[in-house]
């Protein structure tokens, strides 16, 4: 899950709710959510506002993600 992620479909709004998050300290954040035990785990986390991780399940416990300089990353389930 990705909270407070929004799109608007315009790139003039969405670059001034970007400059309007970036003033007030917002930031984008990735989590994995449990359903069954209700528990919510930071994956990643930027200082890009609206940024989308562009997340993909690539095996049981993987997750594939991208960061905002284009470097993917790999988050594995430790059960």
């Amino acid at each position: 899950i990705q909270p407070g992620q929004i799109w608007t479909g315009f790139f003039e709004i969405e670059e001034e709710l970007k400059k309007q998050y970036r003033k007030e300290g917002r930031k984008s954040s990735l989590y994995i959510y449990n359903l069954f035990t209700k528990e919510k785990t930071l994956v990643a986390e930027t200082e890009e506002p609206l940024w989308w991780f562009e997340s993909e399940w690539i095996s049981d416990t993987e997750l594939e993600y991208k960061m905002p300089d284009g470097e993917k990353r790999i988050y594995r389930l430790n059960f």
